[in-house]
């Protein structure tokens, strides 16, 4: 028998919601998580009473780390571009932060047949 490597976890540009209508949206590229990966997120998460996914502080700064690989569109508070770094992936607005962290969780749970489709 043999072993096909899961072709899905491909990195895909996203416009979060509330830049969708701007001249100049910003973009994050984000990479769904591989098998490895939600392993080892899962100790950052709580599952409370009817399925809802908390996550501590940890655990949001790990999944934007391993999920989100570069921007366009992010800017200081002057308006000037701000180059893609890691380590201010936690400066994000909080609702953002959660946003992109839906997506990355929902596109790392997608089967080959509904990843096709995107």
């Amino acid at each position: 028998m043999t072993i096909q490597i899961i072709e899905t976890i491909k990195p895909f540009w996203y416009t979060p919601e509330t830049s969708v209508k701007d001249k100049s949206p910003a973009k994050f590229k984000l990479k769904p998580l591989s098998g490895v990966d939600q392993a080892y997120l899962a100790q950052f998460a709580e599952i409370l009473e009817g399925g809802r996914v908390v996550l501590a502080s940890d655990g949001i700064e790990q999944y934007l780390r391993r999920g989100v690989i570069d921007w366009k569109g992010i800017t200081d508070k002057k308006g000037a571009q701000i180059q893609f770094d890691e380590d201010r992936l936690c400066n994000l607005p909080h609702d953002i932060s959660l946003e992109l962290i839906n997506v990355i969780r929902e596109r790392s749970e997608l089967g080959e047949d509904k990843a096709k489709n995107l």
